[in-house]
């Protein structure tokens, strides 16, 4: 099965949101409203975290933070069991940013814009990553890797092809890519595309079980939750 879990929380104003899962990183990008974080944990005396409109913040697994929203907040939410064997003394840490000041990187033949969230060494073990696409883009290359992902289309549309099928989508639909399934993308419509997806990153492939034989792309309502894997699936299920 999936081993992150991704989900819609809808945060009422006044209303509050639990810490992530004991030992689990949680990464949110907020999709409306305003939110403040704060530590919840005596033994990590951090800053609070303001998070507004196309902000996000990472909270690793060592700094649980809970939220209270000042006003009704949609929050994209990725959440890991943290695998600090390959990590050393760096310590990932509380990080918090505007996407749209977030650097571009370089995508060599590739035309898409890609803006990576989080650090890339190896304190961190999975990134998120923010790809832009004019109408008429599309993937230079059909993708086959062992990287698992959890995508949300927020703006645009297209075709997203997963294995040999071929499914349309737009604003508010999410796909689960396993590993090793094939994968592209082609942006359709006349407004930009952005998806924002989790990847694994800086860790030795896990071993999946059955999972590497498919993906999954589905409608995305506010709000819902199934396992990773599942039709229609907007949240993947965290595996140990």
């Amino acid at each position: 099965g999936a081993a992150f879990a991704m989900f819609i929380a809808e945060v009422p104003a006044g209303g509050t949101c639990a810490p992530a899962p004991a030992g689990h990183s949680r990464f949110v990008l907020s999709l409306r409203g305003e939110a403040t974080w704060k530590t919840a944990s005596g033994e990590y005396p951090g800053a609070d975290v303001n998070t507004k409109k196309d902000v996000y913040a990472f909270f690793p697994a060592h700094a649980p933070y809970t939220c209270e929203a000042k006003t009704h907040t949609t929050l994209l939410v990725y959440e890991k069991r943290y695998d600090g064997d390959k990590a050393g003394d760096d310590m990932p840490q509380v990080l918090s940013g505007e996407v749209e000041t977030s650097p571009l990187l370089d995508v060599g033949v590739e035309v898409f814009k890609l803006r990576k969230l989080l650090p890339q060494t190896l304190a961190y073990d999975f990134n998120v990553h923010v790809m832009d696409f004019y109408p008429g883009e599309y993937l230079k290359v059909r993708e086959i890797h062992h990287n698992q992902h959890g995508l949300l289309l927020l703006t645009g549309e297209g075709i997203y092809r997963l294995g040999n099928d071929f499914h349309p989508v737009s604003a508010g639909d999410c796909i689960y890519m396993a590993p090793y399934v094939p994968q592209w993308y082609g942006a359709l419509g006349t407004n930009t595309s952005r998806y924002i997806l989790y990847k694994d990153a800086n860790r030795e492939p896990a071993i999946y079980g059955g999972a590497h034989t498919s993906g999954k792309a589905g409608g995305c309502g506010v709000g819902c939750s199934a396992s990773g894997g599942g039709g229609g699936s907007c949240s993947a299920t965290a595996t140990d």
